[in-house]
């Protein structure tokens, strides 16, 4: 099995706090698709943002994370099962799920040892999706200063899973008959401080600081200058009605 990588844990309380947050639009997509309400799968949850979402159309939200930092910042739901444990692992009841999700964390899996357990615990009209978020775009001048910083500074130290976000999942080859996915954004106000604050959960940062010892975030503090940013960013999926 592909060794596992947890890129999160240390800034779990940031991740929590500046992570973006998805359209309503998205689960509306999503839930026109599927066909049962029991249970659903929300796969690396992280800090439950999307699991929380899901119990409120679903009787049970299964959730798990390999940081149990992660799920500590977790809102409680007793609607929502947690646990601590890879996705990879046998943790859920067999034939029992109706909607498996992975926001943002498909290009951590070991894809064929996960979709085996995909395959062990859906239903048989369940339906899988994948998604996530291309590079934010502030919508302003200083856009040339996240590229630098995304492409340039920091590039080197993006773990090799990035590629996979960079190409919106088109490498993997899915068990799924394909929907064709919605034209979805995320748009939100965000402060300097609250910029700062997302980029600076960014693993490749992470991996920065360790290997050079200084913060990379430094050059963005000096070279973004407005208060405050109407920034998007476009969500790519991959969805589809499982097909083993």
């Amino acid at each position: 099995m592909k060794e596992q990588q947890d890129h999160f844990s240390e800034f779990a309380a940031e991740y929590a706090k500046y992570r973006p947050k998805y359209p309503q639009e998205l689960y509306k997509w999503l839930y026109e698709h599927c066909t049962g309400f029991y249970r659903a799968w929300d796969a690396a949850c992280g800090n439950g943002q999307v699991a929380i979402e899901l119990a409120k159309q679903f009787s049970t939200v299964y959730a798990n994370d390999i940081s149990e930092q992660q799920i500590e910042q977790a809102p409680e739901n007793e609607n929502i099962v947690y646990k601590t444990g890879r996705s990879e692992e046998s943790l859920w009841p067999g034939e029992s799920i109706d909607l498996i999700v992975a926001a943002q964390a498909l290009h951590w899996f070991d894809i064929d040892e996960f979709f085996e357990q995909v395959k062990r615990v859906a239903t048989e009209d369940a339906i899988f999706a994948s998604w996530g978020y291309n590079l934010i775009d502030l919508q302003s001048p200083d856009q040339k200063f996240i590229e630098e910083f995304y492409n340039d500074l920091i590039g080197p130290y993006w773990p090799d899973e990035r590629k996979y976000v960079d190409n919106e999942y088109r490498d993997f080859d899915l068990p799924i008959d394909e929907f064709k996915s919605p034209n979805l954004e995320i748009h939100a106000q965000y402060s300097r401080k609250q910029l700062l604050g997302y980029i600076s959960t960014w693993s490749a940062v992470k991996n920065y600081k360790k290997a050079i010892g200084t913060d990379p975030m430094g050059f963005l503090k000096n070279n973004l200058k407005e208060e405050s940013y109407a920034i998007k960013q476009k969500i790519f999926m991959r969805a589809g009605k499982l097909s083993f």
